[in-house]
Order: structure tokens, then C-alpha cells, then sequence
């Protein structure tokens, strides 16, 4: 049972990454629009997110190695 777990969990994490990867430019979108920074342009705001978007999947991949 803990194999499974771990299987169904890698499984997870890997659709995670996948999907911050392949949709990134469309979540930056998104956070951007929401977040109001002052004295920055929209565009940078995307640029912004796309980097923390990044940032989190390089994190998770680490993370996933560690273990």
C-alpha cells in the first residue's frame, strides 16, 4: 500500500509540473490580472509571474528528488 501511495503521489506531482510548464504563459496571464503592482507594466507583471511560476516548478522538482 505505501508503494502505491508513493506511485499515485509521483504521479501527482509530475501532472503538476506538466501542466505549469505547458500552461505557464496562460497562469502568468491570469496571476498578473490580478495582482496590481504599482508603477509596473502589464507586461513585466506577466514577466514577473512567469519567473515565480518558474521558481515553484523548479522547487517542486527538487523537492521530488530529495525524497
Amino acid at each position: 500500500m505505501k508503494r502505491l501511495m508513493q506511485a499515485i503521489k509521483g504521479m501527482a506531482l509530475n501532472y503538476v509540473l506538466n501542466m505549469l510548464k505547458e500552461q505557464e504563459a496562460e497562469l502568468a496571464k491570469q496571476i498578473a490580472s490580478k495582482v496590481d503592482i504599482p508603477f509596473v507594466k502589464e507586461e513585466d507583471e506577466i514577466k514577473l509571474a512567469q519567473g515565480v511560476i518558474s521558481a515553484v516548478g523548479d522547487v517542486l522538482e527538487g523537492l521530488a528528488k530529495k525524497k
